[in-house]
């Protein structure tokens, strides 16, 4: 994995032949598949309402300006292009920044640490334990857009992530239409990597969880707990973000992936 403000002096050891940031993947020898991948995820953003250009004159005043980045990665195995926006963790505090949506480079910013809920190491060395003693299935996968099905909490402004003009002027090939240079991204919808994204969405899946029969561990919130008397069945799922793990019997955590990916 890379973004664009990676410091690793050898990535071309560590990651060879991965574009350093979108406009070197749109301008390299696979440009169609990085292409396809940043257009897939643009577009889930727009049919999610989750951001849409904005003049910088009509944004609202006193609207929190963040800034945003850009991970490439090649998923396991499959060697697919994958590629995520999110927010650097910066909030720009500086009223020319909230009002043009630019910061001069000695603008002066605040730091978050996120505040997305995670099962701790115990919880996770827990379920691993248990479902080698008893024969359980393990399971592990991500929920796609998992972010993209909430909203966040107070709407916020943002520069276009790095070598998202170069992607525009291939989507339009008659033009943009809109002015890329007087206009910045406002945003409603959760973006990974934000400061609260990780609670909100939390927030969100955890009364699905107990719909289906799930209970938090007194011990963690993202350790979770379900027992069927008929037939006997117990099941745990543990959450890291939008990483979730399920031990049970081979069925039956098929279906609770299944009704969770449904969701």
């Amino acid at each position: 994995m890379m973004t664009d403000h990676d410091p690793i002096e050898n990535r071309d050891a560590i990651y060879p032949g991965l574009p350093r940031n979108i406009k070197e993947a749109l301008e390299g020898p696979d440009a169609d598949k990085w292409y396809h991948a940043y257009d897939k995820m643009i577009r889930a953003f727009e049919a999610n309402k989750t951001w849409r250009p904005m003049r910088k004159k009509d944004v609202p005043h006193g609207t929190p300006s963040f800034d945003l980045g850009t991970t490439l990665s090649k998923k396991r195995g499959t060697g697919l292009e994958k590629i995520r926006v999110h927010v650097n963790g910066q909030r720009i505090n500086n009223e020319r920044a909230r009002r043009d949506g630019d910061a001069p480079a000695e603008a002066s910013t605040e730091h978050y640490r996120s505040s997305s809920p995670v099962a701790s190491y115990e919880s996770l060395c827990c379920q691993v334990a248990y479902a080698a003693a008893t024969g359980q299935v393990l399971l592990q996968d991500d929920i796609n857009d998992f972010y993209l099905l909430t909203r966040n909490e107070e709407p916020y402004t943002a520069r276009f992530p790095p070598g998202f003009r170069k992607y525009l002027e291939r989507r339009y090939p008659d033009g943009i239409p809109f002015d890329i240079d007087d206009s910045v991204l406002y945003i409603e919808g959760n973006l990974w990597g934000h400061p609260d994204a990780g609670r909100i969405a939390y927030e969100e899946i955890s009364p699905f969880l107990r719909s289906l029969g799930f209970s938090p561990s007194p011990s963690d919130d993202c350790f979770f707990i379900r027992a069927r008397p008929y037939p006997l069945t117990s099941a745990t799922l543990t959450l890291i973000v939008d990483d979730i793990t399920v031990s049970s019997d081979s069925d039956d955590a098929d279906d609770i992936m299944r009704d969770i990916s449904n969701r």
